[in-house]
């Protein structure tokens, strides 16, 4: 987000100043639209614990693995919103500089250890057109249908010009756009930057939206549940700490699982995964429930924006986490995994 990044400059400039070291110059993004075909990607190990690679366990949740990924072609980074297949051996996220990533994941006795096959495609609007500029590219947030595994129609959620647009993943790899969902009119008056950054449809075929930073009088998050063809409910999510969430995705048991982010010049980048019962859904108080996970900028975490959640055949369910660079070379693009202790 422009927001983050602006923090995340901010916090260079002051270690710079500290330490006389550039290290906070932000990248340029390419135009949005322009990049399309095979990215050249790199790799790294990422592991949670720089003082322990051996520590797996963090709280209800044990790592599977992660990976720090870069590439030298411009148009990589910015990731938002993220899709895992249901066999874990593909990925699509979407950029907030209007563009698909799709790649698929290498793994060693079940350890994410790789990337390949990274292809880039250019987001585009109703009309085919593909999608140019931070005004009219500012993807978010990628939602499945029901019934959509990897191929399939998903909904992907925009900020600035604030809307949720249809598209359909087809099997033999075009993404066609599909044209543009009701969203409540209330959307409409969000900050330019603070829109819809959590877009989720529930297995009852509901549309759960949440802004970054809308907030009511009493400083929670705002956000819609809404049915095809009815008016939408609002509804609030408890901001604590201030962690703005970022993503959210639905256990296999119902409930819900937020990705959050904060930022602070004195602390850096910190993420947290919040569990939030189903039944709350149906309640008028603010969403709210038990913190699973928080890792901070001593564990290596950047600005985590995409969070997507499988169920295994053997019966685990894996959170896969990824993180938007912001085009910034003191950023960078992480994609983590996790396992849900039963």
């Amino acid at each position: 987000m422009g927001a983050f990044a602006s923090r995340k400059i901010l916090q260079h400039i002051v270690l710079a100043a500290v330490l006389s070291i550039c290290g906070g110059c932000a990248g340029q993004a390419v135009a949005a639209g322009e990049g399309e075909g095979a990215l050249s990607l790199s790799v790294k190990p990422y592991h949670p614990d720089p003082d322990d690679r051996r520590r797996l366990t963090f709280g209800p949740l044990t790592y599977a693995g992660g990976i720090e990924i870069s590439s030298d072609q411009s148009v990589f980074g910015g990731y938002s919103g993220l899709i895992v297949s249901g066999d874990g051996q593909s990925i699509l996220a979407v950029s907030d500089a209007g563009h698909w990533l799709r790649a698929n994941l290498i793994y060693s006795d079940g350890w994410l250890t790789g990337i390949e096959a990274a292809q880039i495609l250019p987001l585009r609007d109703p009309g085919g057109r593909p999608l140019r500029g931070k005004g009219a590219g500012d993807a978010e947030a990628i939602a499945r249908l029901p019934g959509t595994d990897f191929h399939g129609e998903l909904l992907v959620g925009f900020e600035r010009r604030h809307r949720v647009l249809r598209y359909r993943h087809e099997a033999g790899g075009q993404i066609v756009p599909l044209g543009p969902v009701s969203v409540p009119t209330r959307l409409a008056d969000a900050p330019s930057n603070k829109g819809i950054e959590a877009l989720l449809v529930l297995a009852d075929g509901r549309t759960l939206m949440i802004t970054e930073r809308m907030l009511d009088q009493d400083g929670n998050l705002l956000g819609w549940l809404q049915q095809t063809g009815e008016a939408a409910r609002p509804l609030r999510v408890a901001r604590t700490n201030n962690f703005d969430v970022t993503d959210l995705a639905q256990l296999p048991d119902g409930d819900l699982l937020l990705l959050e982010r904060r930022f602070t010049i004195v602390g850096g980048a910190a993420m947290r995964l919040r569990r939030i019962a189903a039944d709350k859904l149906a309640q008028s108080a603010p969403l709210d429930g038990e913190t699973l996970l928080i890792l901070t900028a001593r564990n290596g975490i950047d600005n985590m924006e995409g969070l997507d959640i499988r169920r295994t055949a053997a019966g685990e369910t894996l959170l896969y986490i990824m993180s938007d660079d912001n085009f910034s070379s003191a950023q960078k693009t992480l994609l983590l995994t996790f396992r849900l202790n039963p």
